[in-house]
């Protein structure tokens, strides 16, 4: 979990509610965007597979979005799932405090988020791999071998989904 500013403690609780759920998770707080502390953030990339950005402005434009670039561009085999960003709700600033703290992260949601990325990476981890062949490209009688692989039509109409049978 990568923070800046007052995001930091906010991750920090978050993480310790993840810990008290068996979620094992690492707050980064880079302290300065410039210069920025890239190794650390991309060894724990490494180290993980997942990166969540926590920030208080909105998602396009902003740190988050850096963040995730930095990921791309120095980790991008090593990410098992796509990086999550939870930043402020797409909505003009209100005024009202009440409405303002339901605008920017909390702790509650940033718990939440870990957990649907959580799922969708064991939902990852369980399916068969996939490779798609275009149907431009036909497959000629007998040049697949159909005992080792299983055809089904994709969602597009345009392309088989063949997936391994190990």
């Amino acid at each position: 979990i990568v923070a800046m500013s007052r995001m930091v403690d906010l991750a920090t609780k978050a993480a310790a509610k993840l810990a008290e759920e068996g979620v094992s998770s690492e707050v980064i707080d880079p302290r300065s965007i410039v210069p920025l502390d890239r190794q650390k953030i991309t060894d724990s990339i490494k180290k993980t597979g997942k990166l969540v950005v926590i920030d208080e402005s909105p998602s396009y434009c902003g740190f988050a979005g850096e963040i995730i670039a930095i990921a791309v561009e120095d980790c991008f085999n090593e990410l098992h799932i796509r990086p999550k960003r939870i930043c402020s709700l797409p909505v003009p600033n209100p005024f009202s405090p009440v409405l303002e703290n339901l605008m920017i992260p909390s702790v509650d949601r940033i718990v939440s988020e870990v957990h649907d990325m959580m799922k969708q990476a064991r939902r990852k981890r369980g399916r068969s791999n996939f490779f798609a062949i275009s149907m431009a490209t036909p497959i000629i009688s007998g040049s697949w071998p159909s005992t080792a692989c299983q055809c089904q039509p994709h969602a597009s109409k345009r392309a088989f989904w063949f997936s391994e049978e190990t």
